[in-house]
């Protein structure tokens, strides 16, 4: 052989069945993202839904006529776990979960606020699920709700820095405004502020 030859290169070393499997593991797709669990997932939020919108619709007849309306406390638990799947996000949206949580976190015609537990636990909720967009805000008409809550004389100082949070995120994503405070033109301020039910000016 001459010098100037080249070396073949050594040959690939073969897999032990432990890397075969974790090879494998990485290739295969979770198993949410396959058809049969997406038609799972939307007949499963679709169902959550509709308990959801009948637990609101029953606490508002239980006023009206003027008995206890404890429906929306009793489903609460139930609520909560699904919103906690992240998983369902994209499909809760997809389907009106927003607009659902704008009617259980409404105050009443004599604007009386639900149950704090309620409030306390669907604003968390909100604030976990990053991937609401402006279609989803238009539909609902949650941001209203909040702004009625944040501006609630009865509501706690934790839940109202809560709506305040969501608010502020809302408004940057809707009027495409930066996340960085030092990137604010005066503008981008006022738009905010406006959004936000407020009429402070920056500083100069």
């Amino acid at each position: 052989m001459s010098s100037g030859s080249k070396k073949a290169p050594p040959p690939p070393a073969e897999q032990n069945d432990f890397e075969i499997m974790l090879e494998q593991k990485k290739k295969k797709a979770p198993w949410w993202d396959s058809e049969e669990a997406r038609r799972d997932c939307a007949r499963n939020v679709e169902s959550v839904l509709r308990r959801m919108r009948k637990a609101a619709r029953h606490d508002d007849a239980s006023r009206r006529k003027g008995k206890q309306a404890i429906q929306k406390m009793v489903q609460l638990k139930s609520f909560s776990a699904e919103l906690c799947k992240t998983f369902q996000h994209r499909e809760l949206l997809d389907q009106g979960v927003l607009t659902v949580i704008a009617r259980w976190l409404a105050p009443t015609a004599d604007n009386r606020l639900c149950p704090l537990e309620i409030r306390q636990t669907l604003l968390k909720s909100l604030l976990d699920m990053p991937s609401i967009d402006r279609c989803h805000l238009r539909e609902s008409g949650v941001a209203k709700v909040l702004l009625k809550l944040r501006a609630h004389p009865e509501e706690t100082c934790a839940n109202k820095r809560r709506a305040t949070e969501l608010i502020d995120r809302w408004a940057r994503m809707v009027y495409r405004i930066p996340t960085e405070p030092l990137q604010l033109t005066r503008r981008d301020w006022r738009t905010l502020q406006k959004k936000r039910g407020m009429t402070v000016a920056p500083n100069n």
